[in-house]
């Protein structure tokens, strides 16, 4: 067993190491993420297992008012830096998190999402200890209640200071849900699957809600910035590269012959477009974000020398830059034909020294380009449009400037963001009259439930990671173990299995269509899906990725769905065994109320055994009694022939001597009359004390309950015993501050405390000075009240006969009081009880349960 034990040990070191390295080179590859989020756990853990707030027991209303608020302030300023933790991790960390193509994260964005779901188990962990400390107060739940919507209140002006970007209203309701659903949590005083579904649930909700509405925050904030920037059409980039381009066209021999063709000559475009692209293919910026047109004309013969190209636009182009300087690029300023771009060269037609050909080159902005306009990251992501004056000038995907959307157009240098359908625009207006429109599919409720899948199942895994961590090394809290390994309980057993059974279902059905629809794709494309382009992922793989996505939708709601299938049936399956054995452990020998079962199942059958077996049991207990109750009034009446027995005998003695006396010598037998005569009258009263106390003892009179204030009950009996104790005892009373009511017999309560402190004064010895105090103490729903002594104490062998009535004449008080004092406190629904230690003393308790004043 040792060497087993010592085996174990080693395992749990060499498992605790490795995953110690693990985590150490996380947090070496990503610092700033896994050290807060580990940090934070381990401090909560700490926090969970050493900290334990203590309120004293006589603590006033308002003091456990204050400290339940206290409690309750240091969650909310919990879960407003949790979300300003979440914040940081969406908007200001330099982690790209792409909402929108979840599953096409990196390893650092997987890191960080990791560590925000520990600093959200962190912070439940912390809730957890804070919330059991606020039942420690022993605040009532209205009370409660009450307290926590003081501390929002106050809640209100303290969520400025986070700059959460949300309304104060939202933070407070979220903590007021969250802290709501915890105190229920807490009351139930269980730890089931069934509430960590529901954690994780409202957990997930909460995350997805928080992450997705700051990812349109900083979604928006992007928009903005694209927006100003596709604003300034002038590009700096395009005309460093634009200039050699056009002198390297216009110096080709090959290209010369066609600008200074003679009429009525015509090219194919085509053929001229090859020419020109390999030019163009040399500026790679220029040729992968712009698109370009030629027109080469002859304005005298009226003649466009490009075959198959409409000359009118290009003659339209030549008038409206007539004035403009050969030999210059001219960003036009009109967009009539959404050119950003135009260039003009003349050139002369040989032998002819008069005429001449013009060419004109245009370019604008492709709306299909393979790289972002002016390299603006993260452009290619968006729908967008660029209008001038109300004029189309270029866009991305089709985005129309309505009639709807005019009237939403801000002012000049102004912003503002329209939701249309599932799209989310901003429509920002420059000061120089060009209006872009920019915006996203946001996906209605598809993009925040898939981001609620994806939360909810990578909090199963942590879970199911965390409980195999804590079933080797113990560290978690006990009262937050998670339900892997939990213990004997037939209803998360039931949940469980039928849970495990249906997520190892999904995994291989994921699996399995994945590899399906991945072998589909393949066999339709000669490029594999592994194959990503440069830009990001290819149009194979965003068609996976949404598969994966509407593929985890569906699973994680279907699991939803069973879990909840599987908590109703084990519920139907545990909740008669649970009141089975809630009805077994208040069993007694009095009457038991049966269980109701309609089937005929083996539950039924088990039902039907456990109602007969209390129907044995009652017949039994009922057979039991009669015989107790007989063999106590057999010894009843025992005792009481024994007490009667012992004057008898002296006084039949007395008579027979006396008789004698008068007998032989009656002068002699008179003064021996008054003798025995006073001998006999003592004895008498002895047998009518006995009889008194039993009569007393078996015709308990009927209470008559009412209620009053325990204190100035114990203030008479102190100020009774004060007057008569003896100058060697000292009787003092200790009250608490508030004043307790209780509802009983106030006589009979009278006559409990005089015995049990007449009791404690008879049992202190003679060579020892006494002391005896009456302490009053209260809780929210108890009152207690204890009479200390230091006397002799209560030998152990009549411990156990403390209560039991017995007819002895010793001063200790070991008679048939404390049977009394017992019958009259538990006929109030309070109990008594004692705690001895022979040579020290005594103390008796009396607790009663409390009542309104």
């Amino acid at each position: 067993m040792a060497l087993r034990k010592t085996r174990n040990m080693f395992k749990r070191y060499w498992l605790t190491l490795a995953i110690a390295v693990l985590f150490i080179l996380l947090c070496y590859r990503y610092p700033s993420a896994l050290n807060n989020s580990l940090f934070l756990l381990w401090i909560s853990v700490v926090f969970h297992r050493r900290f334990h707030y203590q309120i004293p027991d006589n603590a006033r209303q308002t003091i456990r008012m204050f400290s339940a608020g206290g409690i309750y302030l240091g969650i909310v300023l919990g879960l407003f830096f949790l979300t300003r933790q979440l914040k940081w991790l969406v908007v200001e960390s330099r982690v790209v998190l792409d909402f929108e193509n979840i599953l096409y994260f990196d390893k650092s964005a997987y890191v960080h999402i990791f560590s925000a779901l520990l600093t959200t188990i962190a912070f439940f962990i912390f809730s957890h200890r804070m919330m059991l400390d606020v039942f420690r107060t022993g605040l009532a739940r209205n009370t409660r209640l009450i307290t926590l919507v003081a501390v929002l209140a106050v809640s209100f002006l303290i969520v400025p200071f986070f700059t959460l970007d949300f309304h104060a209203y939202q933070m407070v309701l979220i903590a007021f849900v969250y802290l709501l659903l915890f105190d229920l949590y807490i009351d139930s005083r269980t730890t089931s699957l069934t509430w960590l579904m529901s954690w994780l649930f409202i957990i997930s909700i909460f995350m997805a809600f928080v992450f997705y509405k700051y990812n349109l925050d900083k979604d928006r904030e992007n928009r903005l910035v694209l927006a100003k920037e596709l604003a300034v059409l002038q590009d700096s980039t395009a005309e460093e590269q634009l200039a050699p381009l056009l002198e390297q066209i216009y110096a080709d021999d090959s290209l010369q012959l066609c600008f200074k063709a003679p009429v009525p000559f015509t090219f194919d475009i085509k053929k001229l477009r090859r020419w020109i692209d390999g030019y163009a293919r040399q500026n790679k910026y220029f040729s992968k974000v712009y698109e370009y047109d030629i027109f080469v004309v002859n304005e005298n013969f009226g003649h466009s020398f490009v075959a198959g190209v409409d000359p009118s636009t290009g003659f339209d182009v030549l008038n409206r830059v007539r004035e403009m300087p050969t030999d210059t690029i001219f960003g036009a300023g009109l967009y009539e034909h959404n050119y950003t771009y135009i260039n003009k060269k003349y050139f002369p037609i040989p032998g002819d020294s008069t005429a001449f050909n013009t060419v004109v080159f245009c370019a604008k902005p492709s709306s299909t380009g393979r790289e972002n306009f002016k390299g603006l990251e993260g452009l290619d992501n968006y729908h967008f449009a660029v209008y001038h004056n109300d004029r189309f000038i270029w866009q991305r995907d089709e985005v129309l400037l309505s009639d709807t959307t005019r009237t939403q157009i801000p002012a000049a240098g102004g912003w503002k963001e329209v939701m249309s359908g599932a799209n989310a625009n901003v429509i920002y207006s420059s000061l120089n009259n060009v209006t872009v429109i920019i915006g996203r599919e946001v996906g209605g409720f598809y993009r925040p439930m898939t981001l609620f899948s994806f939360i909810f199942s990578l909090f199963i895994f942590v879970v199911i990671f965390l409980s195999v961590l804590n079933y080797y090394l113990k560290a978690l809290p006990m009262t937050q173990e998670f339900p892997l390994f939990w213990g004997p309980s037939l209803r998360n057993k039931v949940q469980l299995y039928i849970i495990v059974l249906m997520l190892c279902s999904f995994f291989a059905m994921g699996l399995v269509t994945t590899i399906s629809f991945r072998n589909s794709m393949n066999m339709r494309t000669s490029e594999p899906i592994e194959e990503t382009a440069v830009n990001g992922p290819s149009n194979q793989e965003k068609d996976l990725y949404r598969f994966w996505e509407n593929l985890l939708n569906v699973y994680v709601f279907l699991l939803l769905i069973t879990a909840a299938i599987g908590i109703l049936v084990a519920n139907r399956i545990a909740d008669p065994l649970v009141r089975m054995v809630e009805k077994l452990k208040g069993t007694n020998l009095n009457a038991n109320e049966p269980l109701q079962w309609d089937s005929d199942d083996e539950i039924g059958q088990l039902v039907n055994a456990y109602n007969n077996m209390i129907g044995q049991l009652e017949e039994s207990a009922r057979k039991l009694k009669q015989s107790e109750r007989e063999g106590a009034w057999r010894e009843m009446a025992k005792q009481v022939a024994h007490e009667i027995k012992n004057p008898l005998t002296p006084m039949k003695l007395h008579l027979q001597h006396l008789k004698r006396v008068f007998d032989t010598d009656p002068e002699q037998a008179k003064p021996m009359m008054d003798k025995v005569s006073k001998t006999l009258i003592e004895q008498i009263d002895g047998l009518s004390r006995i009889a008194s106390e039993f009569s007393n003892f078996a015709k308990m009179p009927q209470a008559v309950n009412a209620t009053f204030v325990l204190n100035n009950l114990l203030d008479s009996v102190h100020q009774l015993f004060q007057k008569e104790a003896d100058e060697d005892v000292i009787v003092t009373l200790d009250l608490c501050s508030e004043k307790v009511s209780v509802y009983a017999d106030r006589e009979q309560l009278m006559r409990v405390f005089n015995n049990l402190i007449k009791n404690a004064i008879q049992a202190i010895p003679e060579d020892r000075n006494g002391d005896i105090y009456i302490v009053l103490e209260a809780s929210e729903e108890l009152a207690v009240v204890k009479i200390v002594d230091n006397g002799q104490g209560i030998p152990e062998d009549k411990r156990d006969r403390v209560f039991q009535p017995s007819f002895t004449t010793k001063n200790s008080g070991m008679g048939l009081g404390l049977a009394m004092s017992k019958n009259i406190v538990e006929a109030a629904n309070g109990r008594i009880w004692f705690e001895t230690e022979v040579g020290k003393g005594t103390t008796f308790f009396v607790e009663l349960p409390r009542v309104a004043d």
